[in-house]
């Protein structure tokens, strides 16, 4: 399965490392989570951070059957 490690903020693409960061530091501030777009179907995307199930990656909040980039459902 393909795990997406870039997304795009603001029409640049951001590897996940940063969009964790920026994310982050947004919920710090007390601000909106910045908009993470998949860079295959535009779709949004939230960054997933590393665990004991998987390296840290984007994940659609709705999964397109459409998009290689998208996890199936379970």
């Amino acid at each position: 399965m393909v795990r997406a490690k870039v997304c795009r903020v603001n029409g640049e693409l951001v590897g996940i490392d940063d969009a964790i960061r920026d994310r982050d530091n947004a919920r710090e501030l007390r601000q909106p989570d910045p908009d993470c777009r998949c860079d295959e179907c535009g779709r949004p995307v939230r960054p997933h951070r590393a665990s004991d199930y998987g390296d840290a990656h984007f994940e659609h909040l709705v999964r397109d059957p459409n998009c290689s980039l998208s996890e199936p459902p379970r």
